[in-house]
């Protein structure tokens, strides 16, 4: 191969690349231009083990889950990333709402125990999540299933 038909050659591949650069350029940018907002979904119906909505930090947001037990909840998680508010529902289907500070359940409305007696009530705790509270009249969840079912 000579001189002369390198050089033509060497020619021709920047030509080429001259008209190859415009294409790649407009391509890259209408790339980097598209919408990258995500897009809406629309279903009737979304099955899943659970469900996070969160904020671009990772940590305030709301959780939706089922575990294998079957138990369900319901957490809301504050600017830390700890759970400040939850709602549970246990397989045998007794629900329980509690109130959360740093992690810690400190109120709980629902399913309780006073001691080993289970009950619907309301209990107190303190920041190890030690019952410190509840109504001095117990309201057993035995005594009420009995009732119900001999209703």
């Amino acid at each position: 191969m000579n001189f002369e038909s390198r050089l033509k050659r060497l020619e021709w591949t920047n030509r080429f690349l001259l008209v190859l650069l415009p294409i790649v350029w407009c391509a890259a940018i209408s790339h980097v231009n598209a919408d990258s907002r995500p897009r809406k979904i629309v279903a009737d119906s979304i099955e899943t083990g659970s469900l996070a909505v969160v904020n671009p930090t990772g940590k305030q947001g709301v959780k939706i889950e089922v575990g294998d037990s079957g138990m369900v909840s319901l957490e809301m998680t504050d600017v830390t990333g700890k759970e400040s508010i939850g709602l549970l529902s246990v397989p045998s289907g007794e629900p329980s709402i509690c109130l959360a500070y740093e992690g810690k359940c400190r109120v709980v409305i629902g399913d309780v125990y006073r001691e080993n007696q289970r009950e619907l009530s309301v209990q107190l705790r303190d920041k190890a999540g030690s019952a410190v509270w509840m109504p001095g009249t117990a309201n057993p969840v035995r005594n009420s299933q009995q009732a119900s079912v001999s209703k």
